[in-house]
């Protein structure tokens, strides 16, 4: 069907865009002014077919005709040469914009914000705190956080979710069955994860603003949301406490996995003689499989969630040395941290020092040993200590320290014989 020249849309894109960016502002209209053909509109207007601006012309002219204080201008030309058009001059710019069928974005950004502001009334405290200047930020075409107004659908899916993500204790969930339960829509939670968790990155249990090392994955994790139902990996002499009775997993070889939500807790049946946890799972798989010994072995699953930490903690605080390998890294060490928050300080960092990471070739990426030393410092111990004392040890040499991932290392246990390795 021909498009109609009156039609709302039949003006190009363009010279739209060009009346849109001049008046049309988050804060309110800008009520005149004018549109010069000049600049990059001028080149994209140089360049089309004369029989299409013809078209536009006419348009342009019609609305000078039906919109108050509109006005065409052409350059000067001779009496038989085509029109070029010099500038539009707007006195209403609203009679404007209703006529070629552009909201007003004050209206829509208004309307944007009363939604936000009503979905905010009922979310944590903590997430009010975080978006309390957002009204402001979007009336002056600003972002809040890195969110701005044409976000405002994706935040208040991600209000919805923090809501309900606020009521739950202990999960252990996919995210599917997450994104269902909280937003009616299986497959939302997985578009908006990146999204969602930035503003988990401000959760007061998180400690603050996190780094850029940790993935939307790693943060959705700690709060029990996984792609799969996240699993407890163990090997050892334990017995696992379910919701329908209790499995002594001794037997279990290379180790036993079972979901976290069927689990309650997990106890030693005999002492061992340490308990190592460990943070990548190719180290994990070796370790089980290659070092044979009484101890009792656990995967983290990198960032342990807040239910594994729930489970793993009357085993990790009882009677019994607790060690955790991990990266030689910021995230290796926040880990760590994490840890010796929840289990009272009794982690003991094993094969973690700098001192192994300046043994590596690969030396095109040092690490920030600042972030690393403000990643351990709020949760210290002896053990810890050691790690940042060596960190300065190698500062003061100028040694450069590279990134060092476990599974570089081949398994030791810390322990042998009851008498701690010379690597613990």
């Amino acid at each position: 069907m021909e498009q109609s020249p009156n039609s709302k849309s039949a003006l190009p894109q363009e010279i739209r865009t060009a009346i849109d960016k001049k008046f049309n502002k988050p804060g309110g209209l800008i009520p005149s002014g004018e549109v010069r053909f000049s600049g990059s509109l001028g080149k994209w207007y140089q360049k089309v077919p004369r029989i299409e601006v013809n078209d536009w012309h006419r348009i342009l002219e019609s609305l000078a005709v039906s919109v108050p204080g509109f006005k065409v201008e052409y350059q000067p030309a001779g009496f038989d040469e085509l029109p070029i058009l010099k500038r539009l001059v707007v006195e209403d710019s609203g009679a404007l914009l209703d006529a070629i069928g552009i909201p007003v974005l004050s209206e829509k950004v208004a309307a944007e914000i009363s939604l936000v502001l009503s979905a905010l009334e009922t979310a944590p405290a903590w997430l009010q705190k975080a978006l309390a200047g957002l009204a402001d930020a979007w009336q002056e075409d600003k972002g809040i956080r890195r969110i701005t107004v044409n976000k405002a659908d994706a935040l208040l899916h991600a209000i919805q979710f923090l809501k309900w993500l606020d009521l739950q204790n202990d999960l252990a969930i996919d995210m599917r069955t997450a994104s269902v339960k909280a937003l009616n829509d299986s497959k939302l939670l997985e578009r908006q994860t990146a999204f969602i968790a930035d503003l988990l990155r401000l959760h007061p249990t998180l400690g603050g603003e996190l780094s850029d090392d940790q993935t939307a994955e790693d943060i959705l994790s700690q709060f029990g949301i996984s792609r799969f139902s996240p699993l407890l990996r163990i090997k050892g002499n334990c017995q696992l406490s379910t919701k329908t009775g209790n499995i002594n997993i001794d037997c279990a070889t290379p180790y036993l996995a079972m979901p976290l939500e069927s689990l309650l807790t997990v106890e030693q049946i005999t002492p061992a003689p340490y308990i190592l946890l460990i943070e990548n799972l190719a180290s994990f798989e070796r370790y089980c499989r290659e070092i044979d010994d009484s101890g009792i072995i656990v995967f983290t699953s990198g960032f342990p969630s807040r239910k594994w930490r729930k489970i793993l903690k009357p085993l990790c605080t009882a009677d019994v040395q607790v060690f955790h390998w991990g990266d030689i890294d910021v995230g290796g060490y926040r880990i760590l941290a994490l840890l010796n928050q929840e289990f009272d300080g009794r982690i003991q960092p094993f094969r973690m020092s700098v001192r192994l990471a300046t043994k590596t070739s690969d030396l095109k990426q040092a690490l920030d040993t600042a972030q690393m030393k403000d990643a351990i410092a709020p949760h210290w111990n002896a053990a810890c200590a050691s790690l940042v004392k060596d960190i300065e040890s190698l500062e003061k040499t100028g040694s450069r320290i590279a990134q060092f991932e476990q599974e570089s290392l081949d398994p030791q246990p810390p322990i042998v014989g009851h008498s701690l390795t010379t690597e613990a």
